[in-house]
């Protein structure tokens, strides 16, 4: 009996003592902090639960990144100076605390909300006009105005060397108005997820980040001239980020390379290809382990409902340019000499097999598929074995191309079929769809972004595309569908490149699909019945925060084949799409 009242007050009490121990009371009375799960989007003005919880509990596999939220508000105005973390330890065995990390969530501001958001549906946060939660602000400190609520996301890696087990520790969150300590607990599980650029999904995020016009937004938004040594410092944090995000196709923007590279051209049209610029751009991101497939950008630009060739030529004086020809009047000219000379260097620095080819984007009037037919058939002459892929919203390309990419709402029996024949699949989101479909706009529910990859593994769609990583010359207040176009941001003043809760999300999803993928080895129907019991279509999922955590939580622990875990028919009892 003693033991047991001993055990009680271990257990119960001290943990209390542990949050409360270390502040005065007026401090304590004055500001309110709890924690939150990451899915749970916190606005400025968000008060504190009734039923809050005050330490942190994660779930993870090895080599996961888990992030969590650690939530301030105060009645007066406060700074919070900082974080401290413990390392984390079962027995012996430790987490370093130099795998913590934090952000400051930054909050975006939406002047309307994305297409459809409130025709009778609950998937969006709030109307616009608003601040949404978004960025991810990198400062030590920051100053909270009061009645102003303040998130702070915290991460925790689990290196692929921990041992299963649970993990304590605490943080010290260090304020003007005192400090408080915060209870986390880590419970490893012993399935390792593979590093993006081994794993099974295929994660395409279109990056801008090279050349001077629009395909340069490194030039063009900070001034920083190609290749100094200030632009390859924000291409070392975008690497960063993507490797972080687990984006592991990575967008070639050869024209803008060729060009830095001094490829020319000489009056008869003949070109000495210069792949100096490409081999170094593409080998410091492989150096930086983000490549595991590179998405050749697209031979074929549209104007209107004319698509053209976009080739390399020579202007008055020599100097090496981008021009757009019809097929028919320079534009086979120019493939007849580019794509052998590209396949003959992807051999030589023995890319080929990374390499996949993007024709035209969303091709839809005739003279686009027709020049599609005549583009795609020249890749497959001059570039055998490589995979032609290409965003489209139904399968009238059938022959031209390998690897078709769907649109979320326009994924039909028509795709099933190619699907059934053997064909490579991929999904994409864009400015649309909205409503209730899934997808990844700022004011949608956070979760809506990791449940893509459950409906991407229910499907058998191994890959998925975005294309609005950072657009930022166009739409900077967000007013096209909020926010997809950006999903990292610019701070010029401080020369850094900023991620996303949004980014973040999207990692947990790639994190989720590789865990499918290992649950599928030893029980495939199970790893089905999961994935099925948390969505049926892109507009029928379960909402409810707490049964997607509980069942993100059965996932690592069946991929890890943790005992004493709740089986999906317990869960589907309670829940409904």
């Amino acid at each position: 009996m003693k033991n047991l009242l001993i055990r009680i007050i271990v257990l119960v009490i001290l943990p209390v003592m542990y949050f409360t121990r270390c502040n005065n009371k007026t401090s304590f009375e004055m500001l309110d902090l709890w924690t939150e799960n990451w899915r749970v989007e916190i606005f400025k003005d968000v008060t504190k639960p009734a039923d809050a919880s005050n330490s942190l509990e994660l779930i993870t596999a090895k080599n996961d990144i888990e992030p969590a939220q650690i939530i301030l508000r105060a009645k007066s105005d406060f700074t919070i100076v900082g974080l401290k973390f413990s390392d984390l330890s079962s027995g012996k065995n430790k987490i370093s605390s130099s795998n913590l990390d934090y952000y400051f969530v930054g909050y975006r501001y939406l002047e309307i909300n994305a297409p459809g958001c409130f025709d009778s549906i609950t998937n969006y946060q709030r109307e616009a006009p608003d601040y949404f939660p978004e960025k991810l602000l990198e400062d030590i400190s920051i100053s909270i105005s009061a009645e102003t609520t303040q998130s702070i996301w915290v991460r925790v890696y689990v290196p692929e060397t921990t041992l299963p087990g649970n993990y304590s520790g605490t943080i010290i969150v260090k304020t003007s108005l005192g400090k408080y300590r915060i209870p986390i607990n880590v419970e490893v599980n012993d399935a390792s997820i593979p590093d993006s650029q081994d794993g099974k999904f295929n994660w395409e995020f279109w990056q801008f980040m090279v050349g001077s016009g629009s395909s340069g937004m490194i030039e063009q938004i900070f001034g920083h001239k190609s290749y100094s040594p200030e632009w390859w410092k924000l291409q070392e944090k975008a690497a960063k980020i993507l490797k972080e995000g687990r984006v592991n196709v990575f967008l070639v923007n050869w024209l803008d390379l060729l060009i830095d590279g001094g490829t020319t051209v000489d009056v008869n049209g003949n070109v000495t290809f210069n792949w100096t610029k490409f081999d170094e751009y593409i080998q410091f991101y492989m150096d930086r382990e983000v490549i595991k497939t590179m998405a050749g950008s697209h031979l074929c630009g549209k104007k209107k409902e004319e698509a053209y060739v976009q080739r390399l030529t020579r202007d008055s004086i020599g100097k090496t340019i981008k021009e757009a020809v019809l097929f028919e009047e320079g534009g086979k000219v120019w493939l007849d000499q580019f794509l052998p000379a590209l396949y003959n260097h992807l051999q030589q620095k023995d890319w080929l097999n990374k390499w996949y080819q993007h024709i035209m984007d969303e091709p839809k009037s005739q003279q686009m598929l027709t020049m599609y037919h005549q583009v795609s058939t020249m890749v497959s002459k001059h570039m055998p074995g490589v995979i032609r892929g290409d965003a489209l919203n139904r399968t009238h390309l059938t022959g031209y191309v390998d690897r078709w990419i769907s649109v979320i709402d326009t994924y039909n029996d028509s795709f099933k079929e190619r699907q059934a024949l053997g064909e490579e699949v991929w999904f994409y989101t864009c400015c649309w769809p909205g409503g209730n479909w899934l997808n990844r706009f700022i004011d949608q529910e956070l979760y809506l972004s990791e449940l893509l990859s459950w409906f991407g593994y229910k499907n058998d769609l191994p890959g998925f595309l975005h294309w609005g990583m950072m657009w930022w010359h166009s739409y900077p207040d967000c007013k096209y569908g909020a926010g997809d176009c950006w999903s990292v941001y610019p701070d010029t003043i401080n020369g850094n490149i900023l991620s996303s809760v949004r980014m973040e999300a999207m990692r947990e999803a790639a994190e989720d699909f590789e865990l499918f993928k290992i649950l599928e080895v030893s029980n495939a129907e199970y790893a089905m019945s999961l994935a099925s019991s948390l969505v049926s279509t892109g507009t029928e999922y379960v909402t409810n925060i707490d049964t997607i955590i509980d069942r993100r939580n059965l996932l690592v622990r069946m991929a890890a084949d943790t005992p004493n875990h709740t089986s999906v028919n317990q869960h589907r009892s309670s829940d409904k799409y």
